[in-house]
């Protein structure tokens, strides 16, 4: 037994030697057959990192794929491997490679990214009128296959731009005609131009997308394509005004749009949303109704609409005619009255036929919310039978059923109520500053719409699916606006912005345009749109060595409306591969403490891109706060006119004590043209040392003063932020939905807060 055993163990043990033998014998013989090429990658790499250039991932990825393969068929250490010495030390050499090349590059780059900007010391201290910053001279010198700079407020973004062409043509000696400059303005090209020519002989044409994609379609099409309108939207709007002009002799579209803006103009807030009342009572604030009344409900403020768009006189909790008012309660004070017809209506806020009511109704005594409200639904009801006096009702439930004015009107009309034609309607819409509004958010819609690539039949589709009832008769109305528009587009040959970016991009998918740049710079990356970015990758999976250098700044992505798309910075390298980013951290403009808050103010929404600011500045001028518009409902415009000249004489006031220095430059900024104070010309003689000047927030964007003063900082539809600007309705042609209520108008607020570089009014 133990010689059996014994036999089987020898056994064993020669197969073992032979399986060995075999194995370091096949690896002996798969290293000579693959011994060049294992030398090919050592000094492939080790010229990659020690040539005085900087290692891009691009080559690194191609590496990687060449040799990463052929890396597995030997063993990691190759201490015991029947190969000589000296084959063994570049076998390890080799495998050694493949394992730590990524860290390898990282720490070549590095090394080169500190060495290039030293040795380019005099170049970097001499672009701008002051030395660039140690950030703005890494992200010049790293040239990475996509580059994302993001420059905060004051940083320095197209010192940084201006200074990565001068390196390229100067240093790494490009030809300027194989670097493409892209801006989103002629302004912005201009002023590129002009500072590149400042500081270097080198003429080089600086395009906006516009141009570029006319001139990629034009090379093609021998001919340049006419557009409808221009990059400007005053063109558009004008025309789509004309639309709504024709489209009102339509019965069906006047009906359509009439009810529209009267029950949808709005997002709907169910009451069941909110927490508690408080909650509910803070979110009644900014939905005044057309007179400028507040109500208690918004179904309130949608049938007080209702009835002044009528020309249907009301009054508003007018006390009843007929004295109820007992030592345990007051005056009884119906929610509307008519006068005309003697009329009241009561809108009770009972959710369902059940009579239940919002789960945050307060319980009185032993009863339930619920029996309290309906008990006091049946003295009413008895009030008015008592007293004989005509009581229309109408209930919460019948506006989440689509009911609540049609049912009201059907009442009303049993009394004998007349009412206006449709188009009246509008026509006091019209009047009260509401259509204009309508059509920018027409003209956002359109421009997304477009740009994102969504039809009007998906969407309505999609709406109809999910049952959105304000979507749906958004999206009907929008339809008329969209057919009428495609069709002058095709009856008179041309094309718009968004037909544009999508005719170039085909041509460049197809290689009838064939790139030859080498380095593609953009500014202001933060307003790239879906059709920008399909154009700018289509020239990029042309050629991989091409270089992408954006510049830009997530917390200043204000063009949503033209087509932007934020995610397209917030997630660069999703769309665009392995990417180097490079925070420009040092802002020039903003004193520490207006940094910190509007730094803290911005980060609210997590979704942006988390950076830190540092101001150079010592001086620590921080942000005051006035308020002038308090129970501004009780009071007349003029009164108020005079307490925002009295607020803005303050400001100035402080502004010119603080400082001797003659012609200081102050912003007052609003967020909308009609928010410019009436006053101003009187302001700025009175204020003879002081550089008034009003502007939008839009329109301040890329600009600072000395001081600015935010005006109308109240929340409203057209207040700052703008409820109209965020309408729920853009999230169907939006790729990244914003999760924080108001997102574009934060970041718009905070362009306006950073224009100053002291400090910084608020009025509200």
């Amino acid at each position: 037994m133990n010689n059996e055993l014994l036999l089987i163990a020898s056994v064993v043990v020669i197969i073992i030697m032979v399986i060995n033998y075999n194995r370091r014998k096949h690896i002996s013989q798969t290293y000579q057959k693959n011994k060049n090429k294992i030398a090919t990658a050592v000094s492939l790499l080790q010229e990659y990192l020690s040539a005085k250039e900087y290692f891009n991932h691009n080559k690194l990825i191609s590496w990687q794929k060449e040799y990463s393969e052929l890396a597995k068929l030997f063993p990691y250490s190759t201490d015991n491997l029947p190969l000589a010495k000296n084959d063994k030390e570049k076998l390890k050499i080799f495998m050694e490679y493949v394992q730590h090349c990524a860290l390898l590059r990282n720490s070549h780059n590095e090394d080169f990214v500190k060495s290039e900007i030293e040795a380019n010391e005099k170049l970097f201290d001499n672009i701008e009128k002051y030395p660039l910053t140690y950030k703005q001279r890494e992200a010049i010198v790293t040239d990475e296959d996509n580059n994302l700079i993001i420059a905060g407020a004051g940083t320095g973004k197209t010192s940084t731009l201006i200074g990565k062409v001068i390196y390229l043509i100067k240093v790494k000696n490009v030809d300027p005609d194989d670097i493409l400059v892209l801006t989103f303005t002629k302004n912005a090209a201009m002023e590129v131009q002009q500072r590149i020519n400042e500081k270097s002989n080198y003429e080089m044409d600086i395009k906006t997308f516009h141009k570029f994609g006319l001139d990629i379609i034009a090379e093609v099409e021998d001919a340049k394509p006419s557009l409808l309108f221009d990059s400007a939207d005053e063109g558009l709007e004008n025309y789509l005004h004309s639309i709504h002009k024709n489209l009102m002799r339509d019965n069906n579209y006047a009906k359509i749009i009439a009810e529209f803006f009267l029950s949808y103009l709005k997002p709907y807030q169910n009451t069941e949303i909110f927490n508690d009342k408080g909650e509910y009572l803070k979110s009644l604030k900014s939905n005044k109704t057309l007179k400028g009344e507040l109500c208690k409900s918004h179904e309130e403020v949608e049938i007080a609409n209702f009835l002044y768009v009528n020309d249907i006189e009301y009054e508003y909790e007018k006390e009843y005619e007929f004295q109820t008012a007992t030592k345990e309660f007051l005056q009884y004070k119906p929610d509307f009255y008519l006068p005309k017809y003697g009329i009241y209506i009561e809108h009770f806020g009972i959710i369902d036929k059940e009579g239940n009511v919002p789960h945050w109704f307060s319980q009185k005594g032993s009863k339930s919310a619920k029996q309290s409200y309906n008990d006091s639904i049946i003295w009413k009801r008895g009030i008015h039978k008592e007293k004989e006096t005509s009581l229309v009702e109408t209930f919460s439930y019948e506006k989440s059923e689509g009911e609540l004015l049609p049912n009201l009107k059907k009442r009303l009309l049993k009394h004998g109520v007349n009412f206006n034609t449709h188009a009246q309607i509008i026509k006091k819409f019209e009047d009260n500053n509401e259509f204009p509004q309508f059509i920018r958010l027409i003209i956002t819609f359109l421009n997304l719409a477009k740009s994102n690539g969504f039809t009007t039949t998906k969407l309505l589709s999609n709406a109809k699916e999910n049952d959105l009832k304000r979507e749906i008769k958004f999206l009907e109305i929008f339809d008329k606006y969209y057919t009428t528009y495609q069709k002058k587009l095709t009856d008179e040959n041309k094309i718009d912005f968004s037909d544009m970016l999508v005719k170039a991009t085909k041509y460049v998918k197809e290689s009838k345009y064939v790139s030859f740049y080498e380095y593609i710079l953009i500014d202001e990356f933060q307003d790239m749109s879906i059709g920008r970015y399909q154009l700018i990758s289509s020239l990029l999976n042309q050629n991989i060595n091409q270089r992408l250098f954006a510049v830009g700044d997530d917390w200043q992505s204000i063009y949503r409306f033209t087509g932007s798309e934020i995610s397209i910075i917030t997630e660069f390298e999703k769309y665009f591969g392995f990417t180097k980013r490079v925070d420009l951290d040092t802002t020039f403009r903003l004193t520490p403490k207006v940094c910190e808050i509007t730094q803290e103010f911005i980060l609210k929404n997590e979704k942006q891109l988390k950076k830190n600011l540092n101001s150079t500045k010592k001086a620590d001028d921080g942000v005051e706060l006035f308020w002038y518009e308090k129970n501004i409902e009780k009071f007349s415009y003029d009164y108020v006119r005079y307490e925002l000249s009295h607020a803005l004489n303050d400001c100035l006031d402080k502004i010119c004590s603080a400082s001797t220095e003659t012609k200081k430059e102050v912003f007052i900024i609003g967020r909308y043209n009609f928010d410019k104070p009436a006053f101003l010309n009187s302001m700025k003689s009175n204020y003879p040392n002081l550089k008034l000047r009003f502007l939008t927030a839009h329109a301040s964007k890329g600009l600072e003063a000395d001081n600015v003063i935010l005006i109308n900082v109240n929340a409203g539809k057209y207040g700052f932020p703008s409820e109209i600007a965020d309408d729920p309705i853009l999230l169907l042609v939006l790729k990244l939905k914003d999760e924080i209520e108001n997102a574009e108008e934060r970041r718009l607020f905070y362009v306006a807060m950073t224009r100053t570089r002291n400090k910084l009014y608020i009025l509200s």
